[in-house]
């Protein structure tokens, strides 16, 4: 089962590790990735983005949010968009490490 992907409780559970209470469930993922899916595409890109950054009251300014899709698309790598949101000064260095070990907590238990 080595290199299985993430499921939506991997990230629901990735989510609310980090946040450090329960905020997100399965059926509320499902939602706003159906609906991210539908403004995508019907907006684009950049509505896609505004409407992330809506939802989510993300700290970020659309810039900052594109440029961090562009990061992941061209490297895939956690550990890069990671370091471009402390850069930005969007996570402190305590939230990056929180990030990385509950993203490589999920990444062992798939491996198992």
């Amino acid at each position: 089962m080595a290199n299985q992907k993430p499921t939506k409780k991997d990230f629901v559970d990735l989510i609310n590790t980090v946040m450090g209470q329960e905020i997100m469930t399965e059926d509320y993922l499902t939602q706003f990735l159906n609906e991210a899916k539908k403004v995508k595409d019907t907006r684009g890109t950049e509505g896609l983005v505004e409407y992330v950054q809506r939802i989510t009251n993300a700290p970020a300014s659309t810039d900052q949010l594109q440029r961090l899709a562009k990061q992941i698309q061209e490297t895939g790598s956690v550990g890069a968009a990671l370091e471009f949101l402390k850069d930005e000064k969007l996570i402190s260095d305590l939230q990056a490490r929180k990030l990385n070990h509950a993203i490589s907590q999920t990444a062992k238990k798939k491996k198992k």
